[in-house]
């Protein structure tokens, strides 16, 4: 495997579980934001960390990176259902104020 096809493999998987330990909030730490991408991405603590810190000696097998976009994928739905709903309820809010104006 050439040094350039693992360098970005590994900035894919640092970028899916950086972004697996979103949102952060006000007071969160870098270990609160690790271990929320990894119970969310099914990996222990001590392998999210390796991979948010792109450790080079976390080598990332094949069969892991696969399930970590299927498992991104899963994450953004999620987010995209949730986002969906929370704008359904914001349109019947405003429709519902300008009903009543």
């Amino acid at each position: 495997m050439s040094r350039g096809l693992s360098d970005g493999l590994a900035c894919e998987m640092q970028r899916i579980v950086r972004r697996a330990g979103e949102p952060w909030t006000p007071g969160d730490s870098v270990k609160a934001a690790i271990s929320r991408a990894a119970r969310r991405l099914g990996l222990s603590f001590r392998r999210t960390r390796s991979i948010w810190y792109a450790d080079p000696r976390a080598a990332i097998r094949a069969y892991e990176a696969d399930e970590l976009r299927r498992r991104e994928w899963d994450l953004l739905l999620d987010r995209k259902h949730r986002l969906d709903a929370e704008l359904a309820q914001l349109t019947a809010r405003i429709d519902e104020a300008h009903a009543s104006q």
